[in-house]
């Protein structure tokens, strides 16, 4: 009885697996065909595209329903909309098809205050152009006074004041050809960015918002703080131990004295000069 038992078993499993086996061989069969069947459908859809799209093309364009009726500017601060729209070379009466999207764009970041331009079609009628304007952190202080981003491109003024940015002296610029502006020699720009967020780390020691960065000197960097007459030196080289010097220094004149010094050096070793 065993053994038989145990030869039902052993029929049942061998049938098993031979199902299987059928089953995966009628499956790597249909797989087999798929790539076939994908190409002709791909062939398919490309030759319809071909013959179709030159009708499609010809019925929008004849069709007044697709010409601009409106052209929406995003809320701006700094760019003019009146100037964004004569740059974009798009006008009410131009036809949807006609609107190159990506010339517009360049078009519109060839402004220095543009970071970055969206074009979109709204059908039927309506275009869409929303502006992503630069922020300044610092006023350029060399010749006429403008502005620089965090990129470093060198901003005209605007109208209207914008508080609360150091002016700087001594960053070197150039003309980027890609770009088509002027930006800040990249060192210069990452050594600014770097004094002013050490400063910003220190914010409970030195609560006054630095005023004016002088960066003129190659081995010292001249710092004043806004509401202070004081011209406070720093060795370039050793920023970070020098501002935890200033700290320090900051809370002994904080006890010791009624108001900041004219000057202080910071620029030897371990001896902070200072001067009423």
């Amino acid at each position: 009885m065993r053994k038989k038992r145990y030869s039902r078993k052993n029929t049942r499993r061998r049938a098993a697996l031979g199902g299987a086996a059928k089953k995966r061989s009628s499956l790597k069969k249909r797989f087999a065909l798929y790539p076939g069947l994908a190409l002709l459908i791909a062939g398919c859809v490309v030759a319809s595209y071909s013959v179709l799209k030159p009708k499609v093309s010809a019925y929008i364009r004849q069709n007044e329903m697709f010409t601009i009726k409106t052209i929406e500017i995003g809320d701006t601060q700094r760019v003019d909309k009146s100037e964004m729209l004569k740059a974009s070379g798009l006008h009410t009466g131009m036809h949807m098809i006609d609107v190159d999207k990506s010339s517009v764009r360049k078009r519109l970041e060839a402004f220095a205050w543009v970071k970055k331009a969206t074009v979109m079609r709204k059908l039927p009628d309506k275009i869409r152009i929303d502006i992503t304007e630069r922020t300044p952190i610092a006023y350029l202080g060399d010749g006429d006074v403008s502005y620089i981003d965090n990129d470093g491109i060198v901003l005209p003024p605007t109208a209207g004041a914008y508080a609360g940015f150091p002016l700087v002296y001594g960053l070197k610029t150039r003309v980027d050809s890609a770009l088509n502006k002027h930006v800040v020699d990249a060192a210069d720009l990452f050594e600014l960015e770097q004094l002013l967020q050490e400063f910003r780390k220190r914010k409970k020691e030195l609560p006054y918002p630095v005023s004016q960065v002088d960066l003129r000197d190659c081995g010292i960097v001249g710092v004043m703080l806004a509401g202070h007459a004081t011209l406070i030196e720093i060795d370039r080289s050793a920023t970070q131990t020098k501002l935890d010097q200033l700290c320090r220094l900051f809370g002994y004149l904080d006890e010791h004295a009624d108001a900041l010094p004219a000057h202080i050096n910071l620029c030897h070793h371990n001896l902070a000069f200072v001067q009423q």
